[in-house]
């Protein structure tokens, strides 16, 4: 999961400074002819890169959520996990809960999982 985020982060911080990068080069060619209109501009972008980013985001946190929430009643459904599927379980909470700011529901039900057996 963590490939996900550093893609998305990575291609996020590419498009920013591409954006950038072509406002110096028109404030270069004339095409922008003052700083404040170049200032705008560079506002703007930053402005909607940081509403996709942010919509990127809750996308990824909900995409979570409902990863976490299925994975979670199998594995207590079956009442055991593989040590691998526990660990890759609860980094995916952690991610979900402190990187994405998750609201706190899934607690209880990671309380259950972790009380499973690991096969």
């Amino acid at each position: 999961m963590d490939w996900i985020i550093s893609v998305l982060a990575s291609g996020m911080g590419a498009a920013i400074v591409t954006g950038i990068f072509k406002l110096l080069e028109m404030r270069m060619s004339g095409t922008i002819s003052n700083g404040e209109e170049m200032r705008k501009r560079v506002e703007e972008k930053i402005n909607i890169n940081t509403v996709y980013i942010d919509t990127l985001s809750a996308a990824i946190r909900v995409i979570l959520h409902d990863r976490i929430k299925h994975l979670a009643r199998v594995y207590i459904s079956n009442d055991k996990v593989s040590y691998d599927d526990r660990r890759d379980l609860i980094e995916m909470h952690k991610i979900y809960h402190e990187g994405l700011g998750g609201n706190g529901n899934l607690d209880a039900l990671m309380k259950d999982f972790m009380d499973i057996q690991i096969m």
